[in-house]
């Protein structure tokens, strides 16, 4: 599991809990499956016989299900809360023995990058998924009570009762930043991530590679980045203007938030027919009270948000002229992290996003 995907699923259980639930949950770790309980203390463990490479990738899927249903038949729940996997047999296994074994469970299923097949399958193994999915997801709307849907597309899926919603995060638990003031002369942009083709930095290296004004821009890239962009990064002699940081948290990442002067959102969401703007990274930015930049398409929300400057969704190299513009516009406006902190209390938590789910399924 990514560190993004490991944030989100912990701030997702500290909402259940919020609501009175005692949660149970299943995770990769150890080269195993493991079950944890309210506190986080480990209640059981599967050690998987392949954990690496694509086989393994298969089997500790596999295991995970297996697990969480042997779990769930000796500890019947009244909620179960999953990330969808694909349907084949041990998925659609696993809600049918819930329902068998407590009727009145009720089974949530949070369908995320939908429609996920308009996405081309990355390899032979993807491509059995995509069939099996085919064939088992036309059975399950009988167990599952409701989907929700992280994405764009207003439909009733897999002809279940659907309610969309955005990722949300755990707002509490930012801190808002201090902005360190430069002069003119420099311009400091921040991207977290660990890369994937949707985060599109490609576009913003070769936006300076281009540029050629007298301000000074300097690109920290936090996280894990591909041998692609590096060559990248080197193929245009920019080793002094993109920095690769590595790994961050805590104090030492907001460091960087303070010291930043934009964020580098998601500049290529179309890769993924994802068209809104707003990530969980971005969110996160909103929690600290970074502004950014990202690509959206004209009719997204994000594209009437003072903090946030929206190009357009292409393969162009982006204007840094206009993101220093835009990073001078807002230089030195003190209570831009404390409104853009409020934003996301707002419209980015958790609870706002439950709040539909819960409503929805009573």
């Amino acid at each position: 599991m990514s560190i993004g995907i490991s944030k989100k699923v912990h701030a997702e259980l500290e909402e259940f809990q919020r609501r009175g639930y005692i949660t149970f949950y299943s995770a990769y770790c150890k080269k195993g499956i493991s079950i944890f309980n309210n506190e986080g203390k480990e209640l059981y463990h599967h050690k998987c016989k392949v954990y690496d490479g694509g086989l393994g990738h298969w089997i500790r899927r596999m295991d995970n299900i297996e697990c969480a249903k042997k779990f769930l038949i000796k500890n019947p729940v009244d909620l179960v809360y999953m990330r969808f996997h694909f349907w084949d047999v041990y998925t659609l296994g696993f809600i049918k023995t819930i329902k068998k074994n407590n009727p009145r469970c009720k089974i949530i299923v949070e369908a995320h990058s939908y429609p996920y097949k308009s996405q081309k399958p990355s390899s032979k193994f993807y491509k059995v998924m995509y069939l099996l999915d085919d064939l088992f997801s036309r059975k399950v709307k009988k167990y599952v009570d409701l989907v929700a849907a992280v994405s764009d597309i207003d439909v009733n899926i897999w002809g279940c009762k659907t309610i969309r919603i955005e990722n949300g995060i755990n707002t509490d638990s930012y801190e808002v930043r201090t902005i360190k003031v430069h002069d003119n002369s420099l311009v400091n942009l921040l991207c977290v991530a660990n890369e994937t083709p949707p985060h599109g930095i490609d576009r913003v290296i070769k936006g300076m590679a281009i540029y050629n004004g007298d301000v000074n821009v300097i690109l920290y890239l936090i996280g894990e980045y591909s041998e692609t962009t590096k060559k990248m990064v080197s193929d245009y002699k920019l080793e002094k203007s993109v920095r690769f940081v590595g790994k961050r948290s805590g104090e030492e990442l907001n460091e960087y938030y303070s010291l930043a002067d934009l964020g580098i959102g998601l500049m290529a969401g179309h890769r993924i027919n994802y068209h809104q703007g707003i990530c969980l990274k971005t969110k996160e930015y909103f929690s600290v009270g970074l502004p950014f930049i990202t690509a959206a398409s004209k009719s997204a929300l994000v594209n009437d948000l003072a903090y946030v400057l929206v190009f357009d969704e292409n393969e162009n190299a982006i204007d840094i002229d206009r993101v220093i513009k835009f990073a001078f516009d807002l230089r030195g406006n003190k209570e831009i992290p404390k409104q853009m902190n409020y934003y996301a209390k707002q419209h980015y938590s958790w609870k706002t996003e439950m709040d539909k789910v819960f409503n929805c399924l009573s």
